[in-house]
């Protein structure tokens, strides 16, 4: 048995056996999963229970050291360029409203591509 089983265990009661940063369902957690610091330890973040979640490996590797509610509003800008983007919506009008350089509109766009194509 892994020495994290217990308490992937208790995070996948308490999660409800979905990936806390993209709110998907984690097939075979106990082999799949990764424990995520919300907080990351370099800014301070613990090891407590109330600082871990879980999460795919891949959106885990995607969020980096980010501190998670900073990615989850980036994210959440990724998938409205996105949205908007496969709607018809030109890029350029859709930076504007959301007060983006070109430059960095394609950048979130780029990003809600990556994440709209995660399995």
């Amino acid at each position: 048995m892994d020495h994290r089983t217990p308490l992937v265990q208790s995070l996948l009661i308490r999660d409800g056996n979905l990936c806390q940063i993209c709110k998907r369902v984690i097939d075979n957690p106990l082999a799949h999963a990764t424990i995520d610091h919300i907080y990351p330890k370099h800014a301070g973040g613990s090891n407590d229970i109330s600082n871990l979640q879980l999460s795919h490996q891949s959106c885990n590797t995607r969020k980096g050291r980010i501190i998670g509610y900073k990615f989850q509003s980036y994210i959440d800008v990724a998938n409205q360029v996105y949205s908007r983007y496969i709607s018809g919506e030109r890029m350029n009008d859709i930076s504007k409203d959301l007060n983006l350089n070109l430059r960095t509109g394609y950048r979130y766009l780029h990003r809600g591509l990556a994440i709209n194509s995660i399995p």
